[in-house]
């Protein structure tokens, strides 16, 4: 099993609100998620996406069950489990929201999963690359659908 582990900090020019309003809309989330290609909204706090992807050679559709386990103005917390490239994954995002001046949003936030099977087996010589690469899209994906809402 392979542990992956990324935080960072990010700060948005929107108010505080705006950016709540996003990371707690499934759909919104979906939207930033670097590959998805459909989803499916249960409730309000519940959601599945299908993903495609890929790790060295082994390409494919990861399907990931998704769920908001905190929704507080200052602490969102995604929590995720899926499977696919003969893998299986468990996540959990924190994002940590304030307001450093009044039309600011700053977010610190934190990744930490656990990826087991044939993916899990690559170590993070294969793994981490992958890995940054995805969370840098999504964060780039991020800055421009939040500005645009």
């Amino acid at each position: 099993m392979a542990r992956v582990h990324y935080n960072g900090t990010i700060e948005l020019q929107v108010p505080i609100d705006h950016a709540y309003k996003f990371f707690t809309n499934p759909t919104n989330i979906v939207s930033v998620i670097p590959g998805a290609e459909s989803a499916e909204v249960f409730d309000e706090n519940n959601f599945r996406v299908e993903v495609m992807s890929g790790v060295g050679s082994i390409k494919g559709k990861l399907h990931l069950n998704v769920r908001f386990k905190r929704k507080d103005k200052e602490k969102i917390i995604i929590e995720g489990e899926g499977s696919g490239l003969a893998s299986k994954l468990n996540f959990t995002l924190d994002l940590n929201l304030r307001s450093p001046k009044p039309e600011t949003t700053g977010i610190e936030w934190q990744f930490d999963g656990a990826i087991s099977g044939i993916v899990g087996t690559m170590g993070s010589r294969v793994l981490d690359p992958v890995a940054h690469r995805i969370v840098n899209d999504l964060i780039n994906t991020l800055r421009q659908k939040i500005i645009a809402l």
